[in-house]
């Protein structure tokens, strides 16, 4: 954990404690010097002057130590967590509070649906029917047995809050997911002035013209639906789809648009396109099959070979740290890591967000991209002379 993290968990309280704890420190120093002196300054002290600005110095600094001690072990304020209940109607509670130091992303979970959610809404559905929100309008969908078993492949989700960056000045809130709807977020793309992530009844917008309409009415404010691609675009931050095809004048429905009910779209600025003409490699114009056979036997070919036989067993997705595991004789995490994305900017692989390991480093899932799959693993499937894939050389 780095500075700026442990700063960011410590209370405004617990800070205090800090300084008071050096300004006792720096008293008792002042009282052991034989002198006084500041600038034109300059006062003697006696012998039981000095050992009483010791003794008041070693005093402040023991009430700043104890009063410290006293906010990480968790006083009976400072460690307490207030979640707000009161967007959800049938509530059991209008807060939930919780330990901070105490608590896990799981147990956090846990109490906030058996002290104020259960019997309103069914168990397990946390991301379905309910969802934790921060003060800045972010729904956090990364948080869950649900997201833990696909991104950290545990299964729950033990990570203390503040691993999941929650911090204990943090102000979270629970509201209800849509039944049949979309839930739209402009928190980020308004710079936090937005409101809280809005729902849309998805069976009662007829077209994505009138999608983009109802948004600027409900949730932009500033924003009027003609410059949909010029200044605001949707996303899909779970796979990081654009949906760069909408426009005021589509007529289309949202599933033939490709929208799904119980989706999450933010609101973003559309991508910076540049207007200077890119010198595209010849390689990468090539189908993924052709840039395959060229890669001849190498370490790339090699760690592409691992991705096949690990698909042929049932395994599509390998961690980072497994792929380290398995290569640790030839390559160190980095040099992996490099040979990982050169592979990923081919087009050969896909990669997901897995959160941070123990060391504190970012992590990933890898996978062979759907073109691949289709294009190079199907073919190298039906030329394998078993079970298991081996990559022609």
């Amino acid at each position: 954990m780095d500075t700026s993290q442990m700063v960011k968990k410590l209370t405004g309280e617990q800070l205090a404690s800090i300084l008071v704890m050096v300004l006792g420190a720096a008293v008792a120093i002042v009282g052991a010097s034989n002198d006084l002196v500041y600038e034109k300054l300059h006062l003697t002290m006696n012998e039981y002057s000095r050992a009483a600005v010791v003794l008041l110095g070693v005093v402040v600094t023991m009430v700043g130590a104890l009063k410290f001690r006293g906010g990480v072990s968790g006083g009976p304020s400072d460690d307490k967590l207030t979640v707000d209940l009161k967007d959800i109607p049938q509530r059991k509670a209008d807060t939930v509070v919780v330990s901070y130091s105490k608590s896990t992303v799981d147990s956090l979970l846990d109490a906030i649906y058996v002290q104020g959610l259960a019997g309103s809404l069914p168990p397990h559905s946390y991301g379905r029917a309910w969802i934790v929100v921060q003060d800045d309008g972010r729904l956090r969908r990364d948080l869950g047995s649900n997201w833990a078993s696909v991104m950290l492949q545990q299964p729950t989700d033990q990570r203390s809050l503040g691993d999941a960056g929650i911090y204990p000045s943090a102000k979270l809130g629970v509201m209800p997911m849509p039944k049949h709807g979309l839930m739209i977020s402009a928190g980020r793309f308004q710079l936090g002035a937005g409101d809280a992530p809005q729902p849309f009844a998805f069976h009662d917008i007829k077209t994505v013209g009138n999608l983009l309409n109802r948004i600027c009415h409900q949730l932009l404010k500033t924003q009027k639906a003609d410059q949909y691609g010029k200044t605001w675009m949707l996303m899909h931050p779970d796979s990081g789809t654009y949906f760069d095809t909408f426009s005021i004048g589509d007529n289309r429905d949202l599933e033939e648009a490709g929208l799904r009910p119980n989706m999450f779209l933010e609101v973003v600025a559309p991508p910076t396109m540049s207007s200077t003409p890119i010198d595209v490699p010849v390689e990468l114009t090539w189908s993924l099959l052709e840039r395959s056979r060229h890669l001849g036997k190498s370490s790339l070919s090699e760690i592409m070979e691992i991705f096949e036989e690990e698909a042929a067993i049932g395994n599509d997705r390998i961690t980072q740290r497994a792929l380290e595991a398995k290569l640790k004789e030839k390559y160190g995490p980095s040099d992996l890591f490099y040979r990982l994305e050169v592979l990923r900017l081919l087009g050969f692989l896909k990669r997901n967000e897995g959160g941070v390991d123990e060391d504190g480093r970012k992590q990933h899932f890898y996978e062979m991209s759907p073109t691949y799959r289709e294009e190079v693993y199907s073919i190298h499937r039906l030329d394998a002379p078993s079970s298991v894939v081996r990559r022609r050389s």
